[in-house]
This record gives structure tokens, C-alpha cells and sequence, in this order.
């Protein structure tokens, strides 16, 4: 099979002027880039292999890999969040096999990876119900740590309650860019207010391991307190 290759001219837009023409659109291959057609009838390729979904263990991973960037040429929409299925960070070394706040962690950060996933091509009226699910998730972990903070050295208390606190100001901003996404629709604007609610969210997930972090840190201590010397 004979081969033509195509020399796409580069795309002399900048990144601002091509989002507010097209949105959501991806970037054409630089000059340098290449697309490869075959001449004549193509033969029957088998369909490519879904890659295998993140499990809920590996979603904490994917905080290391949430792009909130312009991603134009590795083949992504601009400002989605990324999860790639990777080994998760180093955490304390604790059974997790009934550990709720672990679990509503998890939880938190796979509502903002829907959430990132649905957000570039929604229509503003399907904002509230998406950052409604990451505000319920958020609502859940919060209520499962105040039941697990009497358990825990008073000590740490503070630590935790910040934590707490930092993270109802993360959606509060998340909902305060959802709401100028959603006054600014139908302008240049609204892309940019959709990148700062996915930045709001990425934060939310950050922070969100930041507090297990900390709440891990508190269960060790506990652990070190009732050993005997």
C-alpha cells in the first residue's frame, strides 16, 4: 500500500482567538507534524483496545496527573482534567479495607474527574447538576470526618478543622465560577470561567488528599500514643 503524506500548514491563531471562534476545538498539528494517508482501499484494521478504566484505588494517583492547562497537541480537549491510571502517592501505612475517610476521598476526587469529563461540551444548564454531585461528595466526606474526629488526639484537631474549613472555601469558589460561566455564556468569557471551575475543582481534589494526609498523620500518632514503651 503506497503512502502520501500531507504537510499541514501551522496554525498562526493564538490559543485565546481559537477558543472564542471554536470551542472546545483542538489545535491542528504544528508544522512539523505529519498526517499519513493511505492511497487506494484501506484493509480492515481491528478496532482499537479500550484502555482499562482507573480502578478506585489508583483515582488518588490521578491527582498528580489533573491538567488543568491548554492541552492542544497530545490530542486532549482544552482544560479537561486528565486522570491516568497510575500507582497511588505514598500514603500511611494503614489498612484502608474499612477506612471511610478514604473511601469519601476516592469519592470526592472521581466526582471532579466526571465532572472535568463532561464540563467542556455541556450547556450551562447542566452545570449546577455536576458541581451539585461534587458539592454532595464533599458534604459526605466532611460529615464522615466529624464522626471520625472524637477518635482521634485532640491535639489535631485544629489541623483537621482547617483542613475542613479550606475545603468549603474550595467550593465555594467553584460555585462562584460555575455561576459567571453560566452569566457569561454565549461570550469569549465563558471559556475562560469554565478553565477557572475546573481549577476550583482541581484544588477541591487536592485538598481533599491533603486532608486524609493530615488525618493519616493524627491515626499514626494515636497508634504511637497506645504502644507500649
Amino acid at each position: 500500500m503506497s503512502l502520501r503524506i500531507i504537510r499541514k500548514k501551522p496554525d498562526t491563531r493564538s490559543s485565546r482567538g481559537s477558543l472564542d471562534r471554536e470551542e472546545g476545538g483542538l489545535q491542528p498539528p504544528t508544522g512539523n507534524q505529519h498526517i499519513y494517508q493511505p492511497v487506494g482501499k484501506p484493509e480492515h484494521a481491528a478496532p482499537p483496545k479500550k484502555p482499562p478504566r482507573p480502578s478506585a484505588q489508583s483515582q488518588l494517583g490521578g491527582l498528580a496527573c489533573l491538567n488543568t492547562g491548554d492541552s492542544y497537541n497530545d490530542g486532549v480537549k482544552p482544560w479537561r482534567l486528565q486522570p491516568q491510571e497510575i500507582s497511588p502517592p505514598p500514603t500511611a501505612n494503614l489498612d484502608r479495607s474499612n477506612d471511610k475517610v478514604y473511601e469519601n476521598v476516592t469519592g470526592l476526587v472521581k466526582a471532579v474527574i466526571e465532572m472535568s469529563s463532561r464540563i467542556q461540551p455541556a450547556p450551562p444548564e447542566e452545570y449546577v447538576p455536576m458541581v451539585k454531585d461534587v458539592g454532595l461528595a464533599l458534604r459526605t466526606l466532611l460529615a464522615t470526618v466529624d464522626e471520625t474526629l472524637p477518635q482521634l488526639p485532640a491535639s489535631t484537631h485544629r489541623e483537621i478543622e482547617m483542613a475542613q474549613k479550606l475545603l468549603n472555601s474550595d467550593l465555594a469558589e467553584l460555585i462562584g465560577k460555575m455561576k459567571l460561566a453560566q452569566q457569561y455564556v454565549m461570550t469569549s468569557l465563558q471559556q475562560d470561567y469554565k478553565k477557572q471551575m475546573l481549577t476550583a475543582a482541581h484544588a477541591l481534589a487536592v485538598d481533599a488528599k491533603n486532608l486524609l494526609d493530615v488525618i493519616d498523620q493524627s491515626r499514626l500518632k494515636m497508634m504511637a500514643q497506645s504502644r507500649p514503651h
